[in-house]
């Protein structure tokens, strides 16, 4: 009897598990059917509002055209980049200090009206050697959606600085940029005095090493010429002989070389500025507003201004009549 009573609830949970699953399956195919459903009347109704509306497309496109041409006469607009190192402050600092920059205090007029955008950002390391892999782009949407991940790989040191600039006969202005904003930023009351400190402290330690490696050098020579006891045997003072070994003359040597394997690398280092150009803006082979640029943006742009006014134009009865509706609800409250 224990069998079968044990046999019939495990039947009753098999059925249980299937009927729950069943039900499981069922809303999640209603579910996909109700969104197939819900895409397709979407696709249905847009088709049927243009092609109710088509006249006032044929118009926009007009329009298209029309921003199109006025957007080939204009200047070609290039994208430089310049990769700096900060040598004494983290690069946060720099990064928010240029990004504030009214870099049209701080340039010629002939220069000013071709710079359209200065704008600078974090270097990004993946594998975490030390050397920039990317640059931290704000408006890229897989960096939006993964900004933790991304904070943790920008580099604190190493930052990118990217210019909009047009670039006509005059291809001086890069140069001129860059002579700007290197002062700007090594101009900081801030930045200039931990520039200070840090030259201090960084010739204090290469000066520290090389009086170590003075001391250490003194010392080996004496030990190397000194007359002090040769190996061989020597009578101690009960009598018997005693085995010396004679002192090694190296004894200083892999001290010596890495001491000096230090300075000449904070030598190689040193720089007296507070930020290095790892890489200038240079003139780029290409613009950004191409001849494909502009057709795309013209009929992005006057096509979605177009859509929203014809969309208000064709139901401007469905919302007079709601704004009605609404006004006579709102003097319903009042009373």
């Amino acid at each position: 009897m224990a069998e079968e009573f044990q046999t019939t609830n495990n039947d009753e949970r098999e059925i249980d598990l299937i009927a729950v699953l069943g039900k499981i399956f069922r809303g999640i195919g209603n579910a996909i059917v109700a969104i197939i459903k819900a895409i397709r009347y979407v696709i249905v109704w847009a088709l049927l509002f243009v092609y109710r509306t088509y006249k006032f497309y044929l118009i926009a496109l007009i329009f298209v055209v029309g921003l199109f041409i006025y957007k080939q006469y204009q200047p070609k607009v290039y994208v430089s980049n310049m990769r700096l190192k900060s040598i004494c402050v983290n690069a946060s600092y720099a990064i928010n200090l240029i990004n504030e920059w009214n870099y049209n205090l701080y340039l010629p007029e002939h220069y000013r009206e071709n710079v359209k955008s200065v704008q600078a950002s974090y270097m990004i390391d993946y594998n975490g050697d030390g050397s920039p892999d990317a640059v931290e782009e704000y408006d890229s949407k897989i960096m939006k959606d993964t900004t933790a991940f991304y904070a943790k790989k920008r580099m604190t040191t190493f930052l990118s600085v990217q210019a909009k600039v047009c670039i006509e006969e005059d291809s001086t202005i890069l140069e001129g940029l860059s002579k700007a904003l290197l002062d700007y930023i090594s101009n900081d009351s801030w930045i200039s005095g931990q520039n200070e400190i840090y030259q201090k402290q960084y010739g204090t330690t290469i000066d520290r090493l090389r009086r170590e490696i003075n001391v250490l050098d003194s010392l080996q020579t004496k030990e190397y010429f000194s007359n002090e006891k040769k190996s061989g045997l020597e009578r101690g003072s009960d009598g018997g002989y005693l085995m010396v070994a004679e002192k090694d003359q190296r004894l200083y040597h892999n001290d010596l070389l890495a001491l000096l394997q230090k300075e000449q690398n904070l030598e190689r280092n040193k720089y007296p500025y507070p930020f290095l150009v790892i890489q200038d803006f240079s003139i780029p082979l290409y613009p950004i507003n191409t001849t494909k640029y502009n057709a795309i943006y013209s009929f992005i742009v006057v096509m979605f201004f177009a859509t929203i006014i014809i969309f208000f134009y064709d139901r401007r009865k469905a919302i007079k009549a709601l704004a009605k509706k609404m006004g006579q609800l709102d003097e319903e409250m009042n009373d």
